[in-house]
């Protein structure tokens, strides 16, 4: 499903996640709904969630992402808050805002961009400052930064997230863009 998304054949790359879909719901009714079990179909959940997002299919991602949503939380609730299951619904939750913002409905997606970006918030903290966790808070403090009315402390943390980021890594092509990008709408350097 990837290589088809990648290539922008969204009917190939629906019909893959959708096998792959059905598969997850079956080894969910096998196992009991083991952790990863749930997992697997809340990622599932997701990947459909993203074609029928990309074709503006808003009403069939709206409810898949929901679902996913659902099973991030259980996720959350029956582990214990690990990071792992933090960082999914913080996903899921970012997924669910991507919608409601495309919809126009910033009150919906600047609260559950906001619930996201308090989990991010509380991994950075708990797991010392990754780079996959600093990266993931930067992402959701854009996502509040460029709503209508937009935070724009948000977008200046954000830039000096990617700032830390691209000195650190700076092989790591995305940081390195993200820190362009930033001081392009920001109008003048970041770095």
């Amino acid at each position: 499903g990837g290589v088809a998304q990648a290539q922008g054949d969204w009917t190939q790359a629906e019909s893959v996640y959708r096998e792959s879909l059905a598969l997850s719901r079956q080894l969910v009714e096998r196992l009991g709904g083991t952790p990863a079990s749930l997992r697997d179909l809340s990622i599932s959940l997701d990947k459909v969630g993203g074609v029928a997002q990309a074709q503006g299919d808003w009403t069939q991602a709206e409810s898949i992402y929901r679902e996913s949503l659902a099973l991030s939380r259980q996720l959350v609730e029956r582990l214990g808050g690990t990071p792992a299951s933090l960082r999914d619904l913080s996903i899921s939750l970012n997924n669910l805002g991507g919608v409601a913002q495309a919809q126009g409905d910033w009150t919906q997606a600047e609260s559950v961009y906001r619930e996201s970006l308090a989990l991010r918030r509380q991994l950075v903290e708990r797991l010392g400052g990754t780079p996959e966790s600093l990266d993931d808070l930067a992402v959701s403090l854009l996502n509040l930064a460029g709503r209508p009315g937009g935070d724009p402390a948000a977008g200046a943390e954000a830039a000096e997230i990617y700032r830390l980021l691209a000195s650190r890594f700076p092989s790591t092509v995305r940081f390195v863009h993200q820190l362009q990008r930033l001081s392009a709408k920001l109008d003048g350097p970041v770095n």
